[in-house]
């Protein structure tokens, strides 16, 4: 019955005629729209740009950096320099790594995807509670009750001690160390992508602090947050490896290089676009 009504002429031949092929092609975009519909709402949209480089915990970065004492001698032999000129050698041919990817947990900002005024604001607070858990020796995905009481509390004492909602690199650093006492933060200007690498392959996270809309995610709200941090876990030959908390999906999520890199800006007033490009490179006591 519909089919028919879609061949039949509309017009009734006054001014233009219809043909019985438009129904067909009617038909043909009306099933593949609906098509294309059900497919996003199945699958959550957009493909996820997940990493798939091998992660490595803390524990295992420690097991790997522990070194077993060689056994003191009266007389210590003399060196032989041939194998000494071999292991410099060796050293100094010996490429970096193409890749690497820290096990740090992830946490959304708001991990009952409650998105109120508070938890808009939080990924401040979620960033440096990733990279905590990461030295504590917690991998895969931090139970919600648990980071949601972390974050609230973490904000509570904020509000406490005079800090505004968004907070810049220095003062995020100096809250993260008095709160967590496990950690050092250190404030980076304009770091390179090399640095952010060396960091990385020294089994240390960086939190990114960045203008949130110049990063281009598709899983953000609207045109994406103003201001936005989120943790550098890894890399590989092209991209970043992060923890966004900005969104759900931003478990192992990868970013360009060049991407981040233009991001990156400290809260500058509401102006990150135009901040100091900055991380904070958190490590262990």
């Amino acid at each position: 019955m519909i089919m028919n009504r879609l061949l039949k002429n509309p017009f009734d031949g006054k001014q233009r005629p219809w043909k019985p092929w438009y129904g067909y092609l009617f038909g043909v975009v009306a099933v593949v729209s609906v098509g294309l519909y059900a497919y996003e709402r199945l699958h959550g949209g957009p493909v996820v740009p997940t990493s798939t480089v091998p992660s490595v915990t803390y524990n295992e970065l420690v097991k790997q950096q522990e070194v077993t004492p060689e056994p003191v001698t009266a007389t210590p032999p003399s060196p032989d320099l041939s194998a000494i000129a071999k292991v410099a050698l060796e050293v100094i041919q010996t490429p970096p790594p193409t890749s690497k990817n820290l096990a740090v947990p992830f946490t959304s900002q708001a991990p009952y995807a409650n998105w109120d005024v508070i938890h808009e604001d939080t990924c401040e607070e979620a960033s440096v509670y990733m990279v905590a858990q990461y030295y504590a020796g917690v991998s895969g995905v931090i139970d919600p009750k648990t980071a949601d009481l972390v974050l609230l509390d973490m904000v509570d004492k904020e509000t406490k001690a005079g800090l505004k909602p968004s907070l810049t690199a220095a003062e995020l650093g100096e809250f993260a160390e008095s709160y967590f006492g496990t950690m050092t933060v250190t404030v980076v200007d304009n770091p390179t992508v090399d640095q952010i690498k060396a960091y990385i392959n020294a089994g240390t996270p960086v939190v990114a602090l960045a203008a949130g809309q110049e990063l281009g995610n598709p899983f953000y709200s609207g045109d994406g947050p103003l201001y936005h941090l989120f943790v550098i876990r890894g890399y590989d030959t092209e991209n970043f490896i992060a923890n966004d908390p900005g969104t759900r999906r931003g478990e192992n999520y990868t970013y360009k290089y060049a991407v981040v890199m233009n991001a990156l800006g400290d809260w500058n007033d509401g102006d990150p676009v135009h901040g100091i490009k900055r991380i904070l490179v958190l490590e262990k006591k």
